[in-house]
């Protein structure tokens, strides 16, 4: 009778071990999904290692669509503009206008009220 006990134990253990063990992978990938129940976008430049290159790329994992950009340099903007990028969209902003060196040029993005920056 005991060892009856002991057996039902042990598969009650093992059942036990074995779903919490599938209940954390599955966890574990949904929390790795970017897409899921998320709200984040980010902001850096497309070649972090050329400083006269401007250029940078946005990632968006939010549900507003609606973003716009401010080059400045100096306190004087050089370039505004908007544009648009869906959930999941990765997308990369070229800008002819180069870095110069001698003073600080920052890179605005907003997101509504979320604004982000990066400078060189």
């Amino acid at each position: 009778m005991i060892f009856m006990e002991q057996k039902s134990s042990i598969i009650f253990i093992v059942f036990l071990l074995v779903f919490s063990t599938m209940f954390l992978f599955w966890q574990n990938e949904r929390e790795l999904d970017p897409n899921y129940e998320k709200n984040w976008w980010t902001l850096a430049f497309a070649e972090p290692q050329n400083i006269t290159d401007l250029s940078f790329v946005v990632e968006n994992y939010t549900d507003n669509a609606d973003f716009s950009y401010e080059v400045v340099r100096d306190k004087q903007v050089l370039e505004k503009k908007s544009f648009t990028l869906k959930r999941g969209e990765r997308k990369n902003i070229s800008l002819s206008i180069r870095n110069d060196v001698s003073s600080r040029t920052s890179v605005m993005v907003r997101n509504g009220k979320e604004k982000k920056e990066i400078y060189r």
